[in-house]
């Protein structure tokens, strides 16, 4: 059945077919839309010829009678950055009622009480559900790796005559109906740039590329008996052995480049997807909820009131900081965001003393302000920036010459420099005596460990150091004399440390690529490299590796999602232990003796 014939046959069967225009109104088509559908109805036996519906239609409402809804609650909502720091999507309140409540209500109203949720991020916040209406928790333990197409794996044997739901919607009018007499995939008639789907006249929906235009996706969806049997075979083969991670569920009602199912249009004006906080400013610009640690720093910082502050966009988020452009008396800035659990390794007053001793010497730039007890900092936006592209010679070269100014400066903070070894076991101390997740840590650990007389005898003088020298934190833009201008950026792990540990911790992010590496060490010392220094490096790269794995698992014991970082950092550890063994015994001639 089109879509067209579909919404006016379902908006027959509900009584509001008195006459076309009513049945106009009610399905916001066309008079002409409306006819043609009538007289595809009548000719398919839906409808007689005073337009009532047939026992055919009325076998088709009762089989299409909505047995159960599932809400997709596990994501942590990272767009919705700054709010989700403190509350997860589902329970944004609109007009003082949570989101996730009002859709629940919206489907006890149609009958549809047997309402599963499916929750992963905070979800001891939304506990209280399963009291006050009745609802089914089920927990999405691998919601930190994957996309919801894993929180519908849990619920697989559920789906059939089912409403699938996302917990950020928000509907003026309820969506939800009593039957539904076909699968259906809900979008708006607006059209954007991005949206990837795109719905055709007919109400088939096709894949398109994120530059050409698309219908704006509402997500809100109906899987019917039959169009289930099929879904669920694609989610149990796509999500075997674990494959598939960054798919969304929408994948297993996909083939190729088009939809198994058809749209349903939104109707207008009524459907509001809360992804972002512009999303919800937009929709309720009183909302409480868009007062918060980060805005009102933002207010502090620049003497403006909320209503001032437009454009809000989070940017990419890292392991130890999220960030969030905004726009302020039409200058563009950003602030960033400190990431959970970062207060316990982080020295904010030290990182705050290190962007003064950088000001004005063209390392990166200047703080406009900085917060030492919460870790805020807000720093003008740069049009046009890049990060390093670590697989470009030219950009590595450009980085590690800007490394090689910034430790050639010589600054320093005084005290006790970075000891690699002790932070090594500082991490591991916080995990409280759980054991690693990787089987041969002990033996990894140890090998490492037995670097430290090579260390001893030569490492460099401890300078200030930026000590998360990853590519990410150089950025590239143009430098307004047709070239481009590298900068180093995001300084709170920074510290005094020898600097070949920030040449050490810039290559270990390309697994088992020993000519970049090289090429990394020669462009830091165009002069040449010494031998004992090159060593020295392979023992950095080592236990730098080995450092960065042991703090990915304190962070995934906090309930952070790593991913693919932490087994590339455990690689190194294991790799130039034994490179440094290997290249040792062939420059000296004897084998490493740690004794």
């Amino acid at each position: 059945m089109r879509m067209n014939d579909r919404n006016v046959l379902q908006a027959i069967l509900e009584g509001h077919g008195s006459n076309q225009r009513e049945l106009s109104r009610t399905t916001e088509l066309s008079l002409g839309a409306v006819n043609n559908s009538i007289k595809a109805l009548m000719a398919e036996g839906y409808i007689n010829d005073s337009h009532l519906p047939t026992p055919k239609a009325t076998k088709a409402k009762k089989n299409g009678t909505v047995k159960n809804a599932v809400i997709l609650a596990a994501g942590q909502g990272l767009r919705l950055l700054p709010i989700n720091r403190d509350i997860p999507k589902g329970l944004i309140k609109i007009g003082n009622e949570p989101l996730i409540e009002r859709l629940i209500c919206q489907l006890h109203s149609v009958g549809v009480t047997d309402i599963t949720i499916v929750l992963g991020y905070m979800m001891e916040r939304y506990e209280y559900l399963e009291d006050k209406y009745g609802v089914n928790l089920i927990v999405n333990n691998d919601y930190e790796q994957y996309n919801n197409l894993y929180s519908l794996r849990c619920v697989e044997q559920l789906l059939g005559n089912t409403y699938i739901v996302p917990c950020d919607l928000y509907f003026q009018e309820n969506p939800f109906h009593f039957f539904e007499l076909d699968s259906w995939y809900m979008a708006q008639r607006e059209e954007a740039i991005g949206t990837t789907l795109r719905v055709l006249r007919s109400g088939e929906i096709e894949v398109v590329d994120a530059t050409e235009k698309g219908n704006v996706i509402v997500g809100l969806s109906y899987l019917s008996q039959a169009t289930a049997i099929e879904a669920r075979k694609n989610l149990l083969a796509l999500t075997a052995q674990n494959k598939n991670g960054n798919e969304y569920w929408e994948a297993i009602i996909t083939s190729g480049k088009r939809m198994i199912i058809e749209a349903r249009y939104a109707k207008s004006g009524d459907a509001f997807h809360v992804n972002t906080y512009e999303d919800l400013r937009q929709l309720d610009f009183a909302n409480e909820q868009l007062e918060n640690d980060a805005t009102i720093t933002i207010q502090k910082c620049f003497g403006v009131t909320l209503k001032d502050i437009d454009d809000f966009l989070p940017l990419k988020n890292g392991l130890t900081n999220r960030s969030l452009r905004f726009t302020v008396n039409g200058q563009k800035y950003i602030i960033r965001i400190p990431g959970e659990g970062t207060e316990n390794y982080i020295n904010r007053v030290r990182e705050g003393k290190i962007y003064e001793m950088l000001r004005g010497k063209g390392i990166c730039t200047d703080l406009t302000y900085f917060d030492a007890v919460k870790g805020f900092k807000i720093t003008p936006y740069i049009d046009n920036v890049r990060p390093c592209d670590e697989t470009n010679p030219e950009d590595v070269r450009r980085c590690m010459t800007i490394a090689r100014k910034f430790h050639d400066l010589k600054l320093s903070l005084g005290g006790e420099p970075l000891d690699i070894f002790n932070t090594i076991q500082h991490f591991e101390d916080l995990w409280e005596g759980k054991e690693s997740g990787f089987a041969d840590y002990n033996e990894t650990k140890k090998h490492c460990m037995a670097m430290k007389k090579y260390v001893e005898k030569h490492h460099r003088e401890a300078v200030l150091s930026h000590q998360d020298c990853t590519p990410d934190n150089f950025i590239l833009y143009p430098d307004g004399k047709g070239g481009e201008k590298a900068e180093f950026i995001d300084w709170e792990c920074g510290c005094d440390a020898d600097p070949l540990l920030d040449v050490a911790s810039f290559v270990s992010y390309r697994k088992n690529d020993r000519n970049y590496i090289e090429m990394a060490i020669d462009a830091y010392f165009p002069e040449g490299c010494l031998d004992e220094d090159r060593l020295l490096i392979y023992c950095y790269i080592s236990l730098w590796g080995l450092y960065i794995s042991v703090w990915c698992e304190y962070k995934k014991m906090l309930g952070e999602r790593i991913g693919q970082y932490m087994l590339t950092a455990y690689y190194y550890a294991k790799t130039y232990y034994r490179i440094f063994e290997s290249e040792y015994k062939r420059i000296f001639r004897k084998p490493y003796d740690e004794s």
